[in-house]
């Protein structure tokens, strides 16, 4: 991340902050590179700032649990101590620990709710709360920014597809769903909540084929909930976006610079058995007009 001093022109750069980098012999344990960075949240003050992304673990074949996980990393904004704080980052399992209220572990104990493909952040206008979108678990976490800078509240899941944008105004906020090209109003007077599934549309129309949005969809769905019975993932853990940030060509050369394992000898980067990826057997249906309609898209 870079920072301008805009003043000048052309804008001159202050500093630019590379984020740090983690690795634990536990490969379960959040961790890895930091990959996916879209937006970034500063706080009323100036003081900090709030960068959501996730972290890329390629040290071990490729396991849904264990390659990547969401994080938000802190960055001090004060003018001359520009840097980030790595203590400060919010990592799956430890700031980001919420528990589920209705699933629990073999030993009986409740099983932290996972969260994937952290998009956007806001601040409440005070300052005391940060609000961030899961784009692939379709949720909305809330950070409070004292303490240890915890999350404290999910709203799980949001009624659009692949929440992305965010606007909080007040006692409201904004969501922009990205696939299902539409707002969600909440309100985060307390504990956030929908008010207005729908609140607009974004298009008339959608300028993408049935067929293809379907297919897009599909690719950036990390809601097991979402569609029932034939999940894309496990426990909501990530979607084909999560490595395969802007397509799979675009971003194939990332993957195989942050594969750690010995290429020469397992030179397969990734997922091996696709059959064997997907969480249950899905079926995705074509729009009824498209020429190759077979009802449904492999097992």
């Amino acid at each position: 991340m870079s920072v301008h001093d805009t003043t000048t022109l052309p804008p001159r750069n202050i500093v630019t902050i590379d984020l740090a980098q983690t690795q634990d012999k536990d490969e379960f344990v959040s961790q890895g590179a930091p990959r996916l960075l879209d937006d970034i949240a500063v706080s009323p003050d100036e003081s900090q700032a709030w960068l959501p992304h996730v972290l890329w673990n390629f040290d071990h074949l490729f396991q849904f649990q264990s390659t990547v996980f969401p994080a938000v990393s802190v960055l001090d904004l004060r003018p001359g101590h520009e840097a980030e704080q790595p203590g400060q980052r919010k990592q799956l399992f430890r700031q980001i620990a919420l528990k589920d209220p209705v699933q629990t572990r073999f030993d009986g104990s409740p099983k932290t709710i996972i969260v994937s493909n952290p998009h956007d952040a806001a601040f409440s206008a005070d300052g005391t709360r940060v609000f961030v979108t899961m784009a692939g678990s379709e949720d909305l976490v809330t950070f409070e920014t004292g303490g240890a800078g915890n999350a404290t509240q999910i709203l799980r899941h949001l009624p659009g597809t692949n929440p992305r944008g965010l606007v909080v105004s007040a006692s409201e906020a904004f969501v922009q769903n990205a696939m299902s090209l539409d707002l969600t109003r909440l309100s985060v007077d307390g504990a956030p909540h929908v008010e207005q599934a729908q609140f607009a549309t974004l298009v008339d129309s959608d300028p993408v084929d049935p067929a293809l949005r379907s297919g897009m969809t599909l690719f950036h769905a990390g809601n097991t909930d979402r569609p029932e019975g034939f999940p894309m993932t496990g426990d909501d853990w990530m979607s084909c976006q999560s490595c395969h940030v802007d397509g799979f060509n675009f971003t194939n050369s990332y993957l195989y610079e942050d594969t750690k394992i010995d290429q020469y000898r397992y030179a397969r980067v990734g997922h091996g058995n696709l059959g064997a990826m997907i969480a249950g057997r899905f079926y995705w249906r074509l729009h009824p007009d498209h020429p190759r309609h077979t009802g449904r898209i492999g097992t």
